[in-house]
């Protein structure tokens, strides 16, 4: 009788082949499940992100709405509040906590955009909202404030607690509000347009 040894030996080919074929179809069974693993972690990252920056809108939307009379929430006055220098320091502050939550919108979604269409699907919406506080005259006078507290770089930038790209993203923004005509072209919302021009002009 032969040994499993002696009948392997006699049957090498045999057994090479199908190592072979395991090992043919073992290796994608590998890659797709470790692909597939991958896909769901980016798609977990993704919702942690959005989660965490949703909860800290709507913690602005509270705080925007416990001081109303500043005009600091999503909805602007008809006519501008004339602030005093103890509330028009309130709306600074609260407007530096907005541009906090604009600049981690901005690292999350603008300058990592080739992660994801999601990302650059959720930038785009965030781009149009930072657009319109771009049109706001209070919200562009506690930016210059801001950044005016800062001294000057050997690049001529401030040397800010900002991330320089952002605030450069910002003050393209600002000028490009600025300088646009009240009626745009192509008939676009000008925070729409601002938007369209971001999603491109991102680093």
């Amino acid at each position: 009788m032969l040994s499993v040894l002696t009948w392997i030996e006699l049957h090498a080919d045999l057994f090479t082949a199908v190592v072979a074929i395991i090992s043919i179809v073992s290796i994608p069974v590998f890659l797709g499940g470790y692909f597939i693993n991958l896909h769901k972690e980016q798609v977990r990252r993704d919702r942690e992100t959005y989660e965490g920056l949703d909860e800290k809108y709507y913690a602005y939307l509270q705080l925007a709405a416990q001081y109303a009379e500043l005009d600091v929430g999503e909805f602007p006055m008809a006519s501008p509040p004339r602030l005093s220098a103890v509330d028009l320091n309130r709306q600074r502050a609260i407007f530096a906590i907005l541009m906090s939550l604009f600049e981690r919108a901005f690292l999350l979604y603008a300058v990592n955009q080739s992660s994801g269409t999601a990302r650059r699907e959720q930038w785009l919406g965030w781009a149009t909202y930072i657009a319109s506080f771009c049109q706001r005259g209070a919200f562009v006078d506690a930016w210059h404030a801001g950044q005016a507290l800062y001294p000057l770089g050997a690049s001529g930038a401030r040397q800010s607690t900002f991330d320089q790209r952002f605030s450069a993203f910002l003050d393209e923004q600002i000028e490009a509000a600025r300088t646009r005509a009240a009626v745009p072209q192509d008939g676009l919302p000008v925070a729409e347009e601002n938007a369209a021009q971001a999603e491109i002009s991102v680093p």
